[in-house]
């Protein structure tokens, strides 16, 4: 539809509009709905603005089954789709479909890693969002904040104070002090990375204006005094009514003064917190070399790292495994104490293998390293050599190895032990083998080998490497291509060695054995009363079937055999000789039937006989050996 609407539809509208300002949004969504049925009237436009208010009103009411129904339908209004998956926590769902096309479905994908444990995706996010030309001032304070956000929620800080993140935050609050939130988490995050004293705590409380929001600006204050404080008095929570701020606060001075903490989490702590109190108790009890109490403590991190998902049905997510690889590195030392050390290491393998078997994201990689660097440790107790050390660090996950400290640390080793320098390009396509580095192997092969007709001896066996290292690799055609030209030469070196032996020379010959008594007391034991060694049956029937052809091809030479036309063997071979059909013709007269006669009276008699042919129908029995009657017949024709 083109043009003005009509006065019904435009009135319709008005009413939409203040039902929405009015916040009664189950009026908008039915006058929404009651417009929509009019669809061809409102015309694309107005159609589409309406559809997005009423599925606004759906994510204000929170009800996101409505949203997730209405993009089952259509592909209009993503964002707000994606939108509803997020609040149903469908995090990964969301991670995979969100784009860059719009800053709500940036901010979603960005959230979406932050809940995920994947950091530094989310961190990526934001800054491309602020390198953006077009970002307003709320919208960078926006970015801004749930950037700091992200880092000032992860367990290990992320940045550290003098990052670039924090000094543009710092120079935009600097511009703008009247953003509360972004001065809250701005502060916080000082606090994380060693400021105890930061101002923009304070500003933050001087800026807020609701009474809702002084809670945790006054809660972050108290507890960056606390967690700072220098006090050497021994300050555990004793009552179940301190607040779980003072709590946390005496936790951390307890582990900074080594004294002994609470037997039980505080009732009001998150599940975060109860996490870090039972593994840091573990780890206090561990050190005491108080082993059982340890495990005890471990079984109990393990069943908060369970609870939450098995109430929700679910699979394990990676900050589970994060926890489980610390809980596993910990029982695993208790073992070591215990002179279970196979054990141990049998453990922490499992943990390995049990790691690597979940989706790769940075808190997988993060707990494969950590099981991995300790179960080193255990495998090498006393000190490992430089060459282990480099083993070690090369198996870490790929996104360890790049971190600099990491490059850093084998760069070094590298130097140190030589490995580079004195290892010719083929040594190291070779230690690529042996390491599983296939296609790093072919490609060293391929540089450095020449054509297999310009190889000698040596170089051919390397090409036997490079086929394997091809096959492995899954380049298959060309390893086939390789082989084919490489195994003529192996071949023709080979039949250099042998063309002047004969065949029946070699299968007489024994198989070499070492001079030991034992193979010399079996050679004589199989050897003949010539000595020389007793023949198989396999080796005398292929001797007799060379013969056979011998002697066939002598017969067909003197025109006695004909190989198109052999003779048919005699089909009663397997009859006993005195049953064979020459035989009876030898001794057929002490064979006839009882009572006389001739072969060829009985043949007559044969019906077969005489329908194969072998007598003719019409010739009658014999009549030579019957007596004829002297008396006549009386009586009629016999009926």
């Amino acid at each position: 539809m083109s043009g003005r609407p009509d006065d019904g539809i435009l009135t319709s509208l008005e009413e939409l509009l203040d039902a929405y300002l009015d916040e009664d949004f189950s009026a908008t969504i039915e006058k929404c709905s009651n417009l929509l049925k009019r669809r061809k009237a409102l015309g694309f436009d107005i159609a589409d603005a309406v559809q997005r208010l009423l599925l606004q009103c759906y994510i204000q009411l929170k009800d996101y089954a409505k949203i997730r129904e209405f993009g089952t339908k259509s592909n209009d209004h993503k964002d707000l789709v994606l939108y509803a998956q997020y609040r149903q926590e469908e995090y990964e769902s969301v991670s995979q479909q969100a784009s860059k096309e719009s800053a709500l479905e940036q901010h979603l994908l960005a959230q979406s890693y932050y809940h995920l444990n994947q950091v530094n995706p989310a961190m990526r996010v934001y800054q491309d969002m602020l390198k953006e030309e077009d970002a307003d001032e709320h919208l960078r304070m926006q970015i801004l904040t749930n950037a700091l956000a992200v880092i000032s929620s992860t367990v290990v800080p992320y940045v550290a104070s003098d990052h670039a993140l924090m000094q543009e935050a710092e120079s935009f609050l600097e511009e703008h002090p009247e953003y509360c939130d972004l001065s809250l988490n701005f502060g916080t995050l000082e606090c994380l990375t060693g400021s105890p004293a930061s101002p923009w705590l304070a500003k933050a409380k001087s800026a807020c204006d609701d009474p809702d929001d002084l809670l945790p600006i006054n809660l972050n204050i108290n507890w960056s005094n606390h967690f700072w404080q220098t006090e050497d008095a021994p300050l555990r929570y004793s009552k179940e009514g301190s607040s779980p701020l003072k709590a946390v606060a005496q936790l951390n001075q307890a582990l900074l003064n080594g004294k002994p903490l609470a037997n039980l989490p505080h009732p009001k702590w998150n599940n975060l917190q109860v996490r870090l109190y039972w593994y840091n108790r573990a780890v206090q009890q561990y050190q005491s070399k108080m082993y059982v109490e340890c495990q005890e403590s471990c079984q109990s991190l393990k069943k908060t790292v369970g609870s939450k998902n098995k109430k929700k049905g679910g699979a394990s997510t990676p900050a589970d495994h994060w926890w489980l690889s610390r809980v596993e590195v910990i029982l695993a030392y208790v073992l070591k104490e215990q002179s279970k050390v196979d054990t141990a290491i049998s453990k922490l393998k499992e943990q390995v293998e049990t790691l690597e078997s979940q989706t790769k994201n940075e808190s997988i990689d993060h707990a494969i390293a950590f099981v991995q660097l300790h179960l080193h440790a255990l495998q090498h107790p006393d000190s490992a050599t430089k060459e282990e050390k480099l083993q070690c660090l090369e198996g870490l996950p790929d996104s360890i190895r790049a971190q600099p400290a990491v490059v850093a640390t084998i760069a070094s080793l590298e130097k140190s032990i030589g490995s580079k320098g004195n290892k010719t390009p083929t040594e190291e396509a070779g230690a690529k083998l042996q390491q599983g580095s296939y296609a790093e192997a072919a490609d060293l092969y391929e540089k450095h080998l020449p054509s297999p007709p310009d190889c000698n001896a040596e170089q051919l066996a390397l090409q036997l490497n490079y086929v394997q290292a091809l096959a492995l690799s899954n380049q298959h055609e060309k390893s086939v291509r390789l082989w084919e030209a490489v195994s003529p030469l192996l071949n023709g070196e080979a039949e250099s060695t042998i063309e002047d032996l004969d065949g029946d020379d070699l299968e007489m010959q024994g198989l070499p054995r070492s001079a030991t008594k034992a193979t010399a007391t079996l050679a004589a034991a199989s050897a003949g009363e010539d000595g020389k060694p007793k023949r198989s049956r396999e080796s005398v029937m292929r001797q007799r079937t060379r013969k056979r052809e011998a002697y066939l091809k002598t017969l067909e030479d003197k025109g006695e055999y004909n190989p198109d036309r052999p003779t048919k063997p005699n089909p009663e071979r397997w009859i006993p000789k005195h049953e064979r059909n020459r035989a009876r013709r030898r001794g057929q007269n002490s064979r006839s039937a009882q009572g006389g006669g001739s072969q060829s009276d009985a043949l007559r008699l044969d019906a077969a006989a005489r329908r194969a042919g072998v007598v003719a129908p019409s010739a009658g029995p014999s009549t030579a050996n019957i007596k004829v009657s002297q008396g006549g017949r009386k009586g009629g024709r016999r009926r």
